[in-house]
């Protein structure tokens, strides 16, 4: 069947996403956004996600909600999914080892450059953005987001929701907790619990 893709989420992730698509001669509808309700012509934003839970988003017959914060992006995601499918778009300059495990088409974001290692593990709605590096037996969870230039070391654990900053290191077999989050450059040498905010070199919990 030929894709009509939405693009939820008009901001720096969509347009990134975009980017991809269009490189694949994929054919892309436009946007929509909550921002915009009434839509935006010269941005291609068709309106707000409305137009797809009332069943008024035309020739569109399949989604990528590609927005960056995760909790607004699980939220979403499960909100429209019960509308249209979900579709995966893994960028052509991505390396993904053919031993790793991609999810069905469930959202999955993987950006240029970026690497996946064999006998690895990436769940739905997740994004590995540009030049991350996910190393060979990790498993990354759902809603989860790895920043630009982001590394998970071998046989570590990312659980649902955490986000790792940009250019963040993760330690070989550690686990790093439910909507956890490492902060950009952190080197994190210990488990981070689930939930607490981590930053720094060595990376530690950081109260706000």
């Amino acid at each position: 069947m030929q894709e009509y893709i939405g693009i939820v989420g008009a901001g720096n992730q969509g347009v990134v996403v975009h980017d991809m698509l269009r490189r694949q001669r994929r054919r892309v509808c436009g946007f929509l956004d909550d921002a915009y309700p009434y839509g935006d012509v010269s941005k291609r934003i068709l309106g707000d996600t409305s137009l797809i839970t009332s069943g008024s988003y035309g020739e569109i017959n399949c989604l990528i909600v590609a927005i960056g914060n995760n909790v607004a992006r699980e939220s979403k995601f499960y909100e429209l999914s019960a509308h249209l499918p979900m579709i995966n778009v893994v960028d052509d300059s991505a390396h993904v080892s053919k031993w790793a495990k991609l999810p069905g088409k469930t959202g999955l974001m993987v950006h240029p450059l970026s690497c996946i290692g064999p006998d690895s593990s990436i769940s739905m709605d997740t994004i590995i953005n540009t030049g991350a590096i996910v190393e060979h037996n990790v498993d990354i969870g759902k809603h989860v987001h790895l920043a630009p230039g982001a590394i998970v070391l071998g046989r570590a654990h990312v659980e649902d929701g955490a986000f790792i900053g940009g250019g963040a290191v993760i330690r070989d077999g550690l686990t790093v907790g439910k909507w956890a989050m490492v902060g950009m450059g952190s080197v994190v040498t210990r488990d981070v619990p689930e939930g607490e905010k981590w930053y720094g070199n060595p990376a530690k919990e950081v109260k706000r």
